[in-house]
């Protein structure tokens, strides 16, 4: 067995393995390095040992993105992948950071769904923005309460007066209606609005008697 490493260029820096010819490999750089690759003996062994060293290599990996920031299991997977790791390297990466708690998928989701609604994202967004790192959540699980709540406020205030002029109420509405948000779901919020704004009135009447 004729085992030959030949350096290729890109990032991450990468070593392929060839044996007999063919390529069987690639391997990181940042995983495993190329003085530690040299050091393994070329026997029918050295393909075991490469595993051993990706997965201790994965873990490290593992560890240093999430020195960096909090990132849900998915989004962790696909930066594991981007270094050539099979699947195996990667679930014992993302096992060891689950046993000592520097995983919780749970807890980021709910985080990120807070930190969007709180920017008024719609619900379509926040799914969006969740899919592209891997994230699926359940149907009913999200509504825009929350976020035209802090939307309308903050930037369409006119649509919580009634005097508010017909076409500049429609401009308003079709502008959420780019954001994502629908038709039906803005008129529900509003609703619920206005009702809530006149008990508040009614009992403010009340207290004054």
């Amino acid at each position: 067995m004729e085992i030959q490493f030949i350096q290729e260029q890109g990032v991450p820096k990468r070593t392929k393995i060839l044996v007999d010819g063919e390529v069987k490999k690639r391997v990181s750089h940042s995983i495993i390095s190329l003085k530690d690759l040299g050091s393994i003996a070329q026997d029918e062994s050295f393909f075991t040992h490469i595993h051993e060293m990706e997965v201790r290599g994965a873990i490290r990996c593992a560890l240093f993105c999430l020195s960096r920031q909090a990132l849900h299991s998915k989004k962790l997977e696909k930066k594991l992948q981007s270094h050539f790791l099979d699947a195996a390297a990667i679930a014992a990466a993302i096992d060891y950071c689950q046993k000592y708690g520097l995983l919780n998928d749970e807890e980021w989701t709910e985080n990120a769904v807070k930190k969007w609604q709180a920017q008024g994202k719609s619900t379509m967004d926040v799914k969006a923005r969740l899919r592209k790192q891997g994230v699926e959540i359940g149907h009913g699980v999200l509504d825009d309460r929350e976020s035209l709540e802090r939307l309308i406020t903050r930037k369409y205030p006119q649509l919580l007066d009634a005097k508010t002029p017909y076409k500049e109420r429609t401009r308003a509405l079709q502008a959420l209606q780019r954001r994502g948000f629908s038709f039906s779901s803005v008129q529900e919020f509003l609703q619920k609005k206005r009702i809530t704004t006149m008990m508040g009135q009614e009992s403010e009447e009340f207290y004054d008697i």
